[in-house]
């Protein structure tokens, strides 16, 4: 969406740094480039805040589109823990598979994970009530991609009109 939007460098390097703070000063010098300056620590950082945070990239309408994406961030922080632990089951990955969940929990208590997390406990919990907890988790990807979609919408109006 950036690369569509060719105000999106000069509007975004206008901007304090923010969460671009390595960056900001390249940005500024070549705002016509600005996929050279975002990074994969950038997006991290930024997307954990809420999946709707474009940190002033994107006009306010295309924004405000996004904007209920940070209502299934925690959604989609659990959705990415527990591939993570599934794939990897680490130490690494339990801790961030119990980061998530009391994450989510705090958004909606049905998502309270009180045992030990093992691969059997963590799958036959989230299967448990004919899926209903897994069901929900794996829509928010077609949720977040609903609004996206929408968001492009509004900025190719914008870019026709």
């Amino acid at each position: 969406m950036i690369l569509a939007d060719p105000a999106a460098g000069l509007r975004r390097a206008a901007l304090p740094k923010g969460a671009l703070r390595r960056a900001h000063d390249e940005l500024v010098g070549n705002a016509a480039d600005p996929l050279a300056v975002i990074d994969d620590t950038y997006l991290d950082r930024l997307l954990s805040s809420g999946l709707g945070n474009v940190d002033g990239w994107l006009s306010q309408d295309v924004e405000t589109e996004l904007a209920p994406l940070n209502e299934l961030t925690t959604m989609y922080e659990l959705l990415r823990a527990a591939r993570n632990y599934l794939i990897h089951v680490s130490d690494h990955s339990v801790e961030r598979l119990r980061a998530a969940l009391v994450d989510h929990a705090a958004v909606d208590s049905s998502y309270r994970f009180t045992r030990t997390v093992t691969p059997t406990t963590f799958i036959r919990w989230m299967a448990a009530s004919d899926g209903a907890r897994l069901r929900e988790v794996v829509e928010v990807i077609p949720k977040a991609w609903s609004l996206m979609a929408i968001a492009e919408g509004v900025l190719f109006a914008e870019q026709s009109s």
